[in-house]
């Protein structure tokens, strides 16, 4: 899949980069010291697409400085997950909902 080489996060830019990551038992992660977004070279589309998703909010989360608030990192994962799994699909719906009104 043909991934844009950056993105703007919380007005950063953050580079995309695929990488094999076999080894890292990952699909991707988020370097906050790079600005990089990694993502698994081996992966499918929709897969690579929801892994992006997934960086991205947690790129969000270290620009915003949320992340590093005292005992944060515990919640990382489950508030990054909870967003993209809850939050974002009611989001879509809502935006399809609010075109076909205005």
């Amino acid at each position: 899949m043909n991934l844009p080489k950056s993105t703007r996060v919380a007005g950063v830019t953050v580079k995309i980069v695929l990488k094999d990551l076999e080894d890292e038992e990952c699909y991707g992660y988020w370097s906050h010291d790079r600005k990089t977004i990694f993502i698994g070279s081996g992966l499918g589309a929709k897969m690579t697409r929801e892994t992006l998703c997934h960086e991205m909010l947690h790129a969000a989360l270290d620009l915003s400085g949320i992340s590093f608030a005292k005992g944060f990192q515990q919640l990382d994962e489950p508030v990054v997950r909870a967003i993209e799994t809850h939050f974002l699909p009611s989001w879509e719906r809502m935006k399809k909902r609010l075109a076909k009104t205005n």
